[in-house]
């Protein structure tokens, strides 16, 4: 396999992942729930107004830390990109999709959308696995470089 159809591959994965991720918000808020056959997983609505790890932020303040966080990192995905590193360039993409979906419901929502409630305890969306991925994969390069 080519460089560029992996990095066709991993691109299409990337747009694919938040478009669930758009979809399965859709759903919820439209009134669907269910629970899987798994009694640990459920698919329900969740409005989570505060950031990782539960911090609680005002609304103003985690938007404009959000987004200047994703300027951060389109700036390092168009620097990877101006270096030839396509997949660590990728890997940026991965995870600006992410928090640009998370971003796009505090703004309209006031919260992020969660929908994937584990065991009645951890509620997250699919936009949160793209980002949590993309930073161990960032993560692991970087540690993998030095």
């Amino acid at each position: 396999m080519t460089s560029n159809t992996k990095t066709a591959i991993i691109f299409g994965l990337a747009v694919f992942g938040v478009v669930i991720d758009r979809l399965a918000k859709a759903l919820v808020l439209h009134g669907v729930s269910l629970n899987t056959f798994f009694p640990v997983i459920s698919f329900r609505l969740h409005l989570n107004p505060y950031l990782a790890f539960s911090l609680p932020l005002p609304s103003f303040i985690s938007a404009v830390t959000i987004a200047l966080i994703i300027i951060v990192m389109i700036l390092l995905m168009l620097r990877a990109i101006k270096k030839n590193q396509s997949i660590v360039a990728l890997v940026f993409f991965i995870v600006i999709l992410g928090a640009c979906s998370n971003l796009y419901d505090r703004l309209i929502y006031g919260g992020v959308i969660d929908y994937c409630n584990v065991f009645n305890i951890n509620v997250f969306n699919l936009a949160d696995v793209m980002i949590l991925c993309g930073i161990i994969g960032l993560a692991s390069m970087k540690f993998n470089d030095t």
